[in-house]
This record gives C-alpha cells, sequence and structure tokens, in this order.
C-alpha cells in the first residue's frame, strides 16, 4: 500500500497571475501539471476570492473531491465534501473560488499530458463525450464512535467498475475494500484517522493499494475514520480509459518523465 499524508507532501507556491492568483499545490504522488510515471494525486488549493480556473478537459479519467472552502464548478455549487468525476476528454468548468477560496483533491490513475482549454479545443474531443457528474457526500465529518463497520454506496458500480463508496469505522475497526472489477482504487482519510504498520494517517491522506492487491485492509485509529474510496472504470477501448496509452496533443504539460 502506497501512502502520504499532507504533512509529507511536497508543496509549490504558485502565483500564476491573471485570473488564477495565488495557489498552493501539494503533491501526494507524481506531480502537478508533469506528466510522471505511476498515478497523480494532488490538492490544488485556490486561495483568493474570485479564482478562476477555465474551463478545459484533460486525456485520462478523473476524480476531484472538494475539501476546502467553496466556489462552483461551472453552475454547480461546490463544497466539502462534493466529488465530480470526468471521463477522459469530459469538458467541465469553469472552476471559480468563493470568499474562502477552494482546495480540491485531482486523482487520477496516471498523470494527464496536458489540460485543453475550452472551447478552443472542442475539435480534439471524441464522439460520444464520456461521463462528467457530481456526488454531494454527507456524513463524512465525524467517525462513528460505537457500533459496526459501515458501508455506504455513493455511486456505482457500473458495468465497467466505476464506483465510489463511504467507509465508516468505529474507533480500533478494521476491515477489507474490495476493489470489485475496478481497474485501480485510491482511498481518501476524509476524518479521523487510520493506521498504517507504526504509523497514524490524519484526515486528507492519501492510500493508494499495490496492484493485485484485491481486497486492501485498513485499520482505524482510536477516534475512529471516515474513508472514501475512490474506483476507477476498467481500461477499455474508450479514448484515455487505458492508463498503459500516453496521448500527444497540443498544449500539453511539461514532459518531467516519460509514462510511456
Amino acid at each position: 500500500m502506497r501512502v502520504n499524508t499532507i504533512e509529507k507532501a511536497p508543496t509549490t507556491n504558485r502565483d500564476n497571475g491573471d485570473a488564477i492568483g495565488r495557489a498552493l499545490v501539494h503533491d501526494f504522488f507524481g506531480r502537478g501539471h508533469q506528466v510522471d510515471a505511476g498515478p497523480q494525486v494532488y490538492l490544488g488549493r485556490q486561495l483568493d476570492e474570485g479564482s478562476t480556473i477555465y474551463a478545459h478537459f484533460h486525456d485520462v479519467d478523473q476524480f476531484q473531491v472538494i475539501v476546502m472552502g467553496n466556489g462552483r464548478f461551472g453552475r454547480v455549487p461546490v463544497q466539502p465534501i462534493t466529488i465530480q468525476y470526468a471521463d477522459a476528454f469530459a469538458p467541465y468548468g469553469p472552476i471559480i473560488a468563493d470568499r474562502d477560496g477552494l482546495g480540491f483533491f485531482v486523482f487520477r490513475r496516471r498523470a494527464a499530458s496536458g489540460g485543453w482549454k475550452m472551447p478552443g479545443h472542442a475539435k480534439l474531443i471524441p464522439k460520444p463525450i464520456g461521463r462528467r457528474f457530481f456526488v454531494d457526500v454527507e456524513g463524512w465529518q465525524q467517525p462513528p464512535k460505537d457500533g459496526a463497520v459501515r458501508r455506504e454506496a455513493l455511486w456505482g458500480p457500473a458495468p465497467d467498475g466505476l464506483a465510489m463508496e463511504l467507509v465508516h469505522l468505529p474507533p480500533t475497526a478494521s476491515t477489507t475494500i474490495s476493489v470489485g472489477q475496478a481497474g485501480e482504487m485510491h482511498l481518501l482519510v476524509c476524518s479521523g484517522a487510520l493506521r498504517h504498520g507504526d504509523e497514524l494517517l490524519p484526515d486528507l491522506s492519501v492510500l493508494i493499494p499495490n496492484e493485485g492487491d484485491p481486497a486492501p485492509r485498513i485499520a482505524a485509529g482510536d477516534a475512529g475514520a471516515v474513508v472514501l474510496a475512490l474506483k476507477f472504470p476498467l481500461a477499455s477501448d474508450r479514448p484515455g480509459s487505458d492508463p498503459s496509452i500516453v496521448t500527444a496533443g497540443e498544449g500539453g504539460y511539461v514532459r518531467a518523465v516519460d509514462s510511456a
């Protein structure tokens, strides 16, 4: 199991100017806006009210999980915890931060090779346009104090394995989380803490089971935990769904390590 915490994640302070303004990027796995080998997970924080990321799309499937502040994705209001899932090449945005700024995780099985601005790059989108939808999550703030482990299906599973699940663990409880038909699963500690060996993983920690782990086992700390399981769709002939294939196109990111 690969793990990282916000305290250990390298942080980049960015002043992007124009509409985006001040921003922080916490790189949990890989590097934001660079093509690296393996999964890409980062927490991006727009610090200023009105900070705007233009409407765009990426060439990989992704989850985005709002964990700080509030704002809008396009016309949809978002706040902790709202999840947006977007198939590769499905456009979304603009992303606009409200008064308290906006912070959200980006989860990808592999790094996107670019972010293509809309509507100017609409010609690059294969038809039909893929899925893009939101799920609001309630009951994540406080782990249960007693009782049994409870699993809450937030969405799915779809035939291709795409699913979202919230797992509530009482203090010191442990459980396995089935991957099912998903191509890969990423875990986010929403509240409380998990134990990983001798390490305590607090809220905003990320865990990625190793390939071949069919049912990773997690264990809560003394205060319990609430964990979000994000299950990616299986690779298919749908463009962008296969993490072993890196697409190329105009407007790509900096290529740090070729993941092909």
